[in-house]
């Protein structure tokens, strides 16, 4: 259930979810789709334990990482989409 409508997506299909600059909404990045709507992090977080939180403003689905830049704290998705991780996760992610 994504806002006051449901909407099926499908986890694997999602590259990162990040907050918007508007209070309460989120914005999905995935495979051909980027839809902005009303949620909270925590509860996506806890709903879809196969996302990971690698920044308080972003979950990113570790299956779709292309590269990781360890020195400007960059991971890079498909279609050039990039999103930023903390200090705190760079030995977890080391890891991937």
């Amino acid at each position: 259930m994504i806002g006051s409508r449901n909407i099926r997506i499908d986890v694997s299909s999602i590259y990162f979810l990040e907050t918007s600059i508007t209070p309460h909404k989120i914005i999905l990045y995935g495979d051909n789709i980027m839809y902005e709507f009303y949620g909270k992090m925590n509860d996506l977080e806890k709903e879809n334990k196969e996302l990971l939180r690698v920044h308080k403003s972003f979950l990113v689905n570790p299956s779709h990482i292309k590269s990781i830049d360890f020195k400007t704290r960059t991971i890079i998705f498909p279609e050039e989409y990039m999103c930023n991780f903390s200090l705190a996760k760079s030995k977890y992610l080391k890891k991937l």
